[in-house]
């Protein structure tokens, strides 16, 4: 996140571990972290199974599709809220905000 100027827009980071698969689980263990509800986050992935364990926690998703080899066609047939080909474009899109 520090490599793409993304740092300061993430309060609480999960990532998976070898004794942890589960992306729902890992999810709602960061929406309780903040005490946030399913409806006000948004998680942000490059991958279709982001898309899907997203969708199992009732999360929007947006998909980060700039890294080299992403199979962005995959991505949209997955129907992200969002999706970003690069960072560029996401970053514009949070300082929208």
């Amino acid at each position: 996140l520090e490599k793409f100027g993304l740092s300061d827009y993430f309060e609480v980071i999960e990532t998976g571990t070898k004794k942890m698969h589960d992306k729902p689980k890992g999810i709602l263990k960061v929406l309780d972290a903040l005490d946030v509800a399913s409806s006000d986050a948004v998680y942000i992935g490059d991958a279709v199974h982001d898309v899907i364990a997203a969708r199992k926690t009732g999360v929007d998703i947006f998909s980060a599709a700039w890294a080299e080899g992403t199979d962005i066609e995959k991505l949209a047939k997955e129907s992200p809220d969002r999706l970003f080909s690069t960072v560029e474009e996401f970053l514009m899109f949070l300082r929208e905000l």
